[in-house]
């Protein structure tokens, strides 16, 4: 496309005269030109086509030619200058279309702004800013979450940007207005605050300070149970950085989770959130910010109404009993707090009963918990004590196995077989934590038919086992044990599966003949 073409193309965009159809044809033909070798194109076409003129096209009532043109400007606002696409009377105009794709759009090219300061305040200063922060009310959820993000890095960028955001005067007080308008937008902000809050502790302290935590925090002892368990959710954003877990402990957060685990028997409402506390609880032990033994020595109650809720299969608080576990597990100080605690094997029995005769979901979630728990064992850095290892092959391997079958390697074989691929991913990430294990390794070599399982391709037919798998027997050709006890076909066999790739295809001749009798 040259440059009387594109002067063409212009005067067709411009004219008053030429049918909307005509016009769309045009914009359709551009967006297929700049679909390809995009980069080069879009930066000579970028300085030819007058961008008014392009907004213009997005207050036509056809809406294939907002769809043309909000394909054209994508493939444009990466070249175009930032100064020219963050006019104010361009976005202004966008940011209030009745399309959510093009409301997307100048979120997107508002964005251009983050590559400096002064550029980001100008924008924030202006109407623009208010209009970005309407938008995380707005119905389409995709440029609600575009406008939150936006905020999010100028603040995270720009200390300036952030005292705009959240001072008077400012923007704070468009914000605290989207708090009245429904539970839904109540929601998103409080997210986009606490995510700002565990980006440093200047952000943190700045939206204590606006007031924005205040009605995170009493949302909490509110009597709308939808409001609590978003509060609860919130939260657990908080445990991504040691600040913010140290203001929920100033808070009395976690005082206030164990008496809700404590009263649950007798408050009705708190058993509903209980399922977001135990997950909050699996995350603050994962996130590395508090020592396991500590906290437990002065909250006893998540871990001991974690395992005895497990021990009991309570219904409505299984599935998140298990993953809850497991992320208390993925530490040494966990795993060793788990193992001996009073109510460790009965809970995992519990957990070896879901194994052997439970549901899928069950099932499939009760093999990760059970590959999180056993990979503490093998862990380089903290090897357990003998002792220690003697407990875990005693207490969480060996009653893996079934009645029909005496060992665990078996049972856990047997599971990779399921019609369910949930549970056959999880077994072979069990079977690849096994391998690993001293105890448990001898069982899989000594299973009948196992190698030529593993090399034929054939046993599985979606992509998520093909590739859970394919981890297994990586695991399986790099285990010294293995290389040491195999004879030498099988294990080059192994060692090209795993050299051919996780979705390897044997091609096939086909000889197609002509249909001369029929």
């Amino acid at each position: 496309m040259d440059e009387a073409e594109l002067n063409a193309m212009t005067n067709i965009l411009s004219s008053s005269e030429v049918t909307s159809g005509r016009k769309t044809e045009q914009l359709v033909l551009l967006a297929s030109f700049l679909s390809v070798d995009i980069t080069a194109r879009s930066a000579a076409i970028a300085n030819s086509v007058s961008l008014p003129l392009l907004f213009s096209c997005l207050q036509s009532s056809d809406q294939r030619q907002v769809a043309a043109c909000c394909t054209v400007l994508k493939k444009l606002v990466t070249n175009l200058a930032a100064n020219d696409f963050l006019k104010g009377e361009l976005l202004e105009s966008g940011l209030e279309h009745a399309s959510s794709e093009v409301r997307q759009l100048c979120v997107f090219g508002a964005r251009r702004s983050l590559e400096s300061e002064a550029s980001s305040m100008e924008l924030l200063e202006s109407n623009l800013g208010k209009k970005i922060v309407k938008l995380i009310a707005d119905e389409d959820l995709l440029c609600s979450q575009a406008a939150a993000d936006f905020l999010k890095e100028a603040a995270r960028q720009f200390e300036p940007c952030a005292r705009l955001l959240l001072g008077e005067p400012g923007l704070l007080k468009d914000l605290s207005t989207l708090l009245a308008i429904s539970s839904i937008v109540r929601y998103r902000l409080l997210a986009m605050v606490s995510e700002l809050c565990t980006a440093s502790k200047a952000l943190l302290s700045a939206c204590h300070g606006a007031g924005l935590l205040k009605p995170l925090l009493d949302d909490l002892g509110t009597d709308d149970v939808l409001v609590r368990l978003n509060a609860v959710e919130v939260l657990g954003t908080f445990v991504r950085s040691s600040f913010t877990v140290d203001y929920l402990r100033e808070q009395n957060i976690f005082k206030l989770f164990g008496d809700i685990i404590s009263t649950a028997d007798t408050d009705p409402m708190g058993q509903f959130i209980l399922p977001g506390i135990f997950k909050f609880f699996g995350l603050l032990c994962d996130g590395g910010y508090i020592e396991v033994c500590s906290f437990h020595e002065q909250y006893p109650m998540f871990l001991d109404s974690t395992l005895s809720l497990l021990e009991a299969q309570a219904p409505p608080l299984y599935l998140q009993l298990m993953d809850t576990v497991a992320l208390v597990c993925r530490s040494r100080g966990g795993a060793d707090l788990v193992l001996n605690h009073d109510r460790c094997q009965a809970a995992f029995a519990s957990l070896c009963s879901s194994i052997r005769v439970g549901p899928s979901a069950a099932r499939g979630q009760a093999l990760i918990t059970m590959r999180v728990i056993l990979s503490i064992v093998v862990q380089p850095d903290v090897p357990l004590s003998t002792d220690s290892t003697v407990r875990a092959e005693q207490n969480w391997y060996r009653p893996i196995s079934t009645r029909t079958t005496h060992d665990p390697a078996t049972a856990v074989w047997s599971f990779a077989k399921d019609p369910s691929v949930d549970v056959r991913c999880a077994a072979f990430g069990l079977l690849a934590t096994m391998v690993k294990l001293p105890f448990a390794v001898n069982d899989i070599m000594h299973l009948p038919g196992f190698v030529e399982y593993l090399v034929d391709r054939a046993t599985e037919t979606e992509t998520r086992a093909w590739e859970a798998k394919y981890v297994l027997v990586k695991v399986f050709t790099a285990s010294e044990t293995v290389v040491s006890s195999l004879d030498a076909p099988n294990l080059l066999l192994l060692r090209t599966y795993v050299r051919q790739g996780p979705l390897y295809v044997r091609g096939q001749l086909s000889v197609k003949l002509d249909d001369e009798y029929e």
